[in-house]
């Protein structure tokens, strides 16, 4: 078979089919192994198949090795963050172990694997650093570039396949790369909406009738739903510091008040900011609310609070013309990324970051990635949620 059409759409189309379908099945084990653990050992297990499948495909169709790192890199990148790292270390020494049952990759160094192994690890590290790693042409450039330096880092092996077409084999590679990225991104944005549209038809009907933000059994819906999926979510928690006591000074109706010029002070100035689809705030009991944010930073999302409560403090809530209530509020920021997209866990650690604020002085934001861990269990402990 033409080396060209192999290595640009054949066994790419084998190869992005084969990254859909461990996307599929990791999505159901995430509903049957809900703790790390059994999570890593089912995953691990499940990713040296997959590896010797596609290992096996490049092997009959070309008779090398290529595309050997996209498991690992879709998996760290799409699906599961630490699970995927670590998979990703590891893929050199089953490759080592391919080269000592079979005839592939005769040429190539044990010395040069593992170092190509190094490099590739080093190459998904820098592009995860928090400059790079929220924009959108950052995967399809780190994936390309980790193929194109597996090719150089294995030419003695990979030249032998330079004889079966008059094309470049690294240049085929790299638009054989850009075609699986491509593909798997017209998949991936076409879940992302169908989800989009379940999470709509949710919210739809489900609004606190005071506040007009999402009530909890809309949050309880959305968080079942997202349980499969793998959207990028930074959750906020916003407690209003001393609501009490503008209840006891000014009577339960001015304190309803309050409440509703609160969400929508918040709602007018994120939409100021970002798209409406971008954001979501439910009421999460009395006068705590928990904010969703989508495709955003903890950088950015502790910047709008930041920003909303000088904002807030400069501008108070104007009930009638002789009441101006002056307000504050705590707030906790975690984000989903750091805990393989586990929103149950993101939620409780933004709650704890938000106890935090309250318990040490109040009217300030606390990012849970900045706590220590003594920090971090004393407050999970003595938290309410």
């Amino acid at each position: 078979m033409n080396a060209t059409i192999v290595l640009v759409l054949i066994l790419p189309i084998l190869v992005v089919s084969l990254v859909i379908t461990v996307d599929t099945v990791f999505r159901t084990l995430k509903q049957w192994f809900p703790n790390f653990e059994s999570q890593f050992f089912v995953i691990t297990f499940l990713y040296f198949v997959y590896l010797y499948i596609l290992l096996a495909l490049s092997t009959y169709l070309l008779g090398e090795i290529i595309y050997e790192y996209t498991l690992a890199l879709f998996i760290a990148h799409y699906f599961f963050k630490k699970i995927g790292k670590i998979l990703l270390a590891i893929t050199p020494i089953f490759i080592l172990f391919s080269v000592e049952t079979s005839s592939t990759l005769m040429d190539t160094s044990s010395q040069n694997i593992l170092l190509l192994g190094l490099l590739q690890f080093l190459l998904y590290w820098i592009f995860n650093l928090p400059i790079l790693k929220k924009k959108k042409w950052s995967f399809p450039i780190l994936f390309t570039l980790a193929t194109f330096l597996s090719i150089i880092f294995r030419w003695n092996d990979i030249q032998i396949l330079q004889g079966k077409t008059s094309a470049d084999i690294r240049l085929l590679a790299v638009l054989g790369s850009l075609f699986i990225v491509l593909v798997f991104n017209v998949y991936y944005t076409m879940r992302e909406k169908e989800v989009r549209h379940h999470r709509e038809a949710i919210l739809q009907s489900k609004k606190d009738l005071l506040t007009g933000s999402y009530n909890f059994t809309a949050l309880n819906e959305v968080i079942e739903l997202l349980k499969t999926e793998s959207p990028d979510i930074v959750v906020g928690m916003i407690d209003l510091d001393l609501f009490k006591s503008i209840n006891d000074k000014h009577g339960h109706l001015v304190g309803n008040v309050v409440l509703k010029e609160f969400i929508d002070l918040l709602r007018t100035y994120l939409l100021n900011k970002i798209v409406a689809t971008q954001f979501e705030i439910y009421r999460f009991g009395g006068e705590e609310f928990c904010l969703f944010f989508y495709d955003s930073s903890e950088k950015e999302v502790f910047s709008w609070l930041d920003d909303f409560s000088i904002h807030l403090k400069e501008q108070g809530i104007i009930v009638d013309e002789d009441v101006r209530i002056d307000l504050t509020f705590s707030a906790g920021i975690a984000s989903n990324d750091d805990y393989e997209k586990d929103l149950l866990t993101t939620i409780e650690r933004a709650d704890t970051a938000c106890y935090y604020s309250k318990e040490f002085g109040r009217k300030q934001i606390t990012l849970y990635e900045k706590l220590d861990n003594q920090t971090r269990k004393n407050q999970h402990l003595e938290g309410n949620f």
